[in-house]
């Protein structure tokens, strides 16, 4: 009965060395790992007289079943870069594939800058053993043609091997007689840019050179030869297969061409059927603005859009008709007060402005700083629909149906141009992420360089003594907006190596064009041509000098009240320099006590009271404007962004590698 346990005890014990032994132990596939390796790899290259070239590679092996379970592989690379850093991209046809006398299967894929060719299939396992592979392949733009010799620079073996070569040998074939007047033979061994001597030269029966390791190469060590003979055996490339070449290097470029071509034809079709503008006509001087428009109605018109500038007119604009006061505060910040009464004679859109600013607010002052970032945007916004509600329609056309599909013309020209220019699937990928990435941070970088120029810009137009409390506040934006700036550089140069300088630069044109387009298929109507004639002409009025007014049909009233009645337009029309220095003499008139005699009651600061009138024009649309244009942008809290291949092998052409799967 005790006898039982035993022998199940025994049993057990026997299963378990058996299948022990039935297991492979680490170091038999370790022995086997090293068991693989190339026995010899031997190559003959022949160069024809119309400068391609045959490659017969030999390359007799052993399988052990562990890095070669199906077959080989072999990298060859087909894209350089030359001294100029420009693309060069040469052919690879395989022409056939034997293993052991047999033809075998085989495929390829495209490699970040080659091809991989696959021997074998993918369904059949290599027997372990020694097998013998012939792979024949042409290839072109191999040589080199210098001015007084040609020239073949070739890495035979390449140096991506996985695994290492005994033996390796490279027989040249030249065209003709050409091995009778060789000009150079010599040749390198060892790893990527190595230079050593670990060979030997000789010639066979037909005088051909032959090159030969007398040391093996370790893994990822190749032999790279270098054979020279006089000019005229092979004939260089003609000028029309030169472009072909190019051409081919450069198919993005190409691609981009055409649909820059494509996209400046669509433009301008549609500019002469929908973007062109009735004809002007004589501009006649206007001593009033047209009637019934606002400054900002008169901007508006002007520039078929609303800016920050024009709700600067249109605030000085209420202050002059007694419905804001504007002051500048004693850090330098801007300001409107409300005086509580609403001026007869207001227009529709300076009515729903004053609305907008005060109605059914307990406060009656509005400070241009960062905290009103939302009531001022509330406050242009509003302005931007009255405007648009009363002149959007009948006036002018923007077209903007035209100009998104040139946009989307333009999209597509890109990622087309982007997409052909590489067959790789990774920088497929990287491409049309980093042109949709660096698109986005170019916005917000471009948003936010204007926000600081803006700062700058108001802290230079301010001339009071207070222009220094605004200084922290420039500096610590300038510092912030620093890092997004790099970080829009470095992006731009990593697009840069990864599109190339020349199609890079089309992407720039493209955005030029759209950019300028956009512009211009605005058309005004025949009414709102008639309308702008009386705009330009009341401009041309408040641009001109004192003396030139003198000499007017209609006489000037040189007075203060004119003055400030203008002034909103002046801001609005970009003539307040102008405007202003024509009633420099009039306006810096002092008392007997040696002050200013006029004081406008509806502004008070330290640009008025320590600016000469000649320069009042311009410093209170630069500091009011880039106060009102600094507080437009949101504040910002913190980042709103987020932002076995083969390879030259040894110098020269060909190289590569290649492993087992």
């Amino acid at each position: 009965m005790n006898q039982v346990p035993a022998v199940r005890k025994l049993a057990c014990t026997v299963l378990m060395l058996m299948a022990a032994l039935m297991l492979p132990s680490p170091v038999g596939r370790a022995g086997a790992a090293e068991a693989e390796r190339i026995l010899s790899f031997d190559s003959v290259v022949t160069v024809h007289v119309d400068s391609t070239m045959t490659v017969q590679e030999t390359i007799r092996f052993v399988s052990a079943g562990v890095s070669i379970q199906h077959d080989l592989y072999r990298d060859f690379p087909t894209t350089y870069t030359n001294p100029g850093g420009a693309p060069v991209r040469v052919s690879f046809h395989v022409v056939s594939l034997t293993r052991d006398g047999a033809t075998e299967p085989w495929h390829a894929i495209r490699q970040t800058n080659g091809v991989r060719v696959y021997l074998g299939s993918s369904s059949v396992d290599l027997e372990p053993g020694e097998h013998t592979y012939v792979l024949t392949y042409t290839s072109d733009r191999q040589l080199g043609f210098f001015d007084d010799h040609d020239e073949l620079y070739w890495n035979v073996t390449g140096n991506g091997w996985e695994f290492p070569i005994e033996r390796a040998s490279c027989t040249v074939v030249l065209p003709g007689t050409a091995w009778q007047q060789i000009t150079g033979l010599t040749a390198h061994t060892g790893p990527q840019g190595a230079t050593g001597t670990d060979y030997a030269m000789s010639r066979n029966g037909s005088g051909n050179p032959v090159f030969m390791t007398t040391a093996p190469l370790a893994q990822f060590e190749g032999l790279s030869v270098v054979v020279g003979w006089p000019k005229g055996f092979v004939v260089p490339p003609s000028s029309l297969q030169t472009l072909r070449w190019w051409l081919r290097d450069n198919r993005s470029v190409g691609v981009a061409v055409i649909a820059l071509l494509g996209l400046l034809l669509y433009y301008l079709l549609t500019w002469l059927r929908v973007g062109h503008d009735p004809r002007s006509g004589t501009i006649v001087p206007q001593f009033a603005p047209p009637e019934g428009l606002s400054p900002a109605a008169t901007r508006y018109l002007r520039l078929m859009g609303c800016d920050t500038k024009g709700l600067a007119a249109a605030m000085t604009g209420l202050a002059v008709k007694g419905a804001l006061v504007i002051s500048q505060d004693e850090d330098g910040s801007f300001a409107v007060d409300t005086t509580g009464s609403a001026p007869a004679g207001l227009l529709p859109d300076e009515t729903e402005l004053l609305q907008e600013l005060f109605q059914g607010r307990s406060k009656t002052r509005l400070v241009f700083r960062q905290s009103a970032h939302n009531r001022v945007q509330a406050v242009r916004k509003a302005l931007e629909q009255a405007l648009r509600s009363t002149y959007g329609k009948g006036y002018f056309v923007t077209n903007l149906r035209y100009a998104a599909t040139g946009i989307a013309l333009s999209v597509a020209g890109v990622v087309a141009a982007g997409l052909l220019g590489t067959t790789q699937p990774e920088r497929v990928f990287g491409f049309l992420f980093m042109s949709i990435w660096l698109s986005i941070w170019t916005f917000g970088v471009a948003a936010l360089v204007t926000e600081v120029v803006a700062s700058w810009r108001g802290r230079s137009a301010d001339t009071s003594g207070k222009r220094i409390f605004s200084l922290p506040r420039s500096v610590g934006l300038t510092l912030f907006a620093i890092p997004f700036l790099l970080g829009e550089i470095i992006g731009t140069i990593a697009f840069v190596v990864m599109a190339g300088p020349l199609l890079l630069a089309l992407v720039f044109v493209t955005v030029a064009i759209d950019v300028i387009f956009f512009r211009l298929l605005r058309a005004y109507t025949p009414q709102g041509r008639e309308i702008l004639n009386q705009i330009d002409g009341f401009r041309l009025y408040l641009s001109v000098a004192e003396k030139d007014h003198m000499n007017m049909l209609t006489p000037v009233d040189h007075t203060p009240e004119t003055f400030e009645r203008y002034l909103p337009y002046a801001l609005a029309l970009d003539v307040e320099q102008q405007w202003s220095e024509s009633f420099a003499d009039i306006l810096e008139h002092t008392d007997a006590s040696g002050q200013l005699a006029y004081h406008p009651v509806w502004f008070s600061g330290g640009i008025w009271r320590s600016t000469t009138f000649s320069a009042l024009g311009s410093s209170l649309s630069g500091a009011f404007a880039s106060a009102i244009a600094a507080c437009s942008v949101a504040p910002r809290k913190s980042s709103g962004f987020g932002g076995g291949a083969g390879d030259a092998g040894g110098g020269g052409f060909g190289g590569g590698g290649g492993g087992g799967w």
